[in-house]
């Protein structure tokens, strides 16, 4: 894709837009490798506005944050991650009427699969292994629940990998040249594990599903009470101090429709019944649907 030499683009999440503007072609590399694969917001009137800027003639990356400067080192990278981050922050803290989630979102014929838990519980992974079974990414950190009309949200942003990943993937052994580094972290675009285009904007709650991966660990894959998914949503909505009651209602809404599952598994080899349950959800999900 060709980028121009300046140029801005908008990034909604909840109803609230960001603005990321680029002064140069290179900053505008940057901007797409961030959000390139997010839905465009429709034009509104900005809640923040970054602007990135490469350093003429020297290495360097300079972004500003309004009129405050939030990057200014030899890093691009290190600088896309504070304006990703910077962006997750104005989303929770505009956040008042729905769930802004940690947690990641996938999706197959319009239905979700939000998958929760703590930083290292595999997140990321399992939503890169998803993809190569025809799930589409929604986003590995952070979405968007509306418990009043019932849609889920995803922040699209490249893959965020803590510690060794790759043995995991060997097929992408030959794409890592184009695999960002940051703070230990991989940022592993989409693209790479075959989604070429930007998914839909939102889509349909579906299941929940709370992982744990364990290297070598044994399987497991069991259906968890509303109240346990409950509590599993409490502790990863990111603004409950916006939301009355701490959100505690809209959380009581989305389990009493959607069913959650505990998963634990040592090996992507172990998760035939996973596939299963996917499937059969989809299905009679999109039977529901149609009848």
């Amino acid at each position: 894709m060709r980028i121009s030499a300046k140029g801005w683009r908008l990034a909604a999440l909840g109803g609230n837009t960001v603005a990321l503007e680029w002064g140069d072609q290179a900053a505008g590399q940057w901007v797409q490798r961030l959000i390139g694969s997010h839905p465009c917001a429709p034009n509104a009137v900005p809640e923040a506005v970054y602007r990135l800027h490469s350093h003429q003639n020297v290495p360097g990356f300079t972004v500003f944050a309004g009129t405050d400067c939030i990057y200014n080192g030899m890093e691009p990278e290190k600088g896309v991650h504070a304006v990703m981050e910077a962006m997750m922050q104005v989303w929770i803290r505009r956040c008042t009427d729905g769930l802004m989630l940690h947690a990641a979102l996938l999706a197959k014929r319009g239905h979700g699969l939000l998958i929760s838990g703590e930083s290292g519980a595999g997140k990321s992974t399992l939503s890169a292994w998803l993809m190569l079974q025809g799930w589409t990414y929604h986003g590995d950190e952070q979405m968007y629940a509306d418990a009043n009309d019932m849609h889920w949200e995803g922040f699209v942003r490249p893959l965020c990998f803590k510690g060794e990943w790759a043995p995991l993937f060997p097929g992408m052994a030959t794409q890592l040249a184009s695999v960002e580094k940051v703070g230990g972290r991989s940022l592993v675009p989409a693209a790479l594990l075959g989604q070429m285009v930007p998914p839909e904007t939102a889509v349909r709650p579906g299941l929940m599903l709370f992982p744990t991966y364990r290297e070598g660990g044994e399987f497991s894959l069991q259906r968890i009470s509303a109240g346990q998914a409950a509590m599993q949503l409490v502790h990863s909505t990111l603004n409950g101090g916006n939301l009355k009651n701490r959100g505690v209602a809209q959380i009581a809404e989305i389990v009493r429709v959607c069913p959650g599952y505990e998963l634990n598994y040592g090996h992507f080899d172990q998760l035939a019944p996973l596939m299963e349950l996917l499937s059969f959800t989809v299905h009679e999900s999109s039977q529901s649907v149609q009848a």
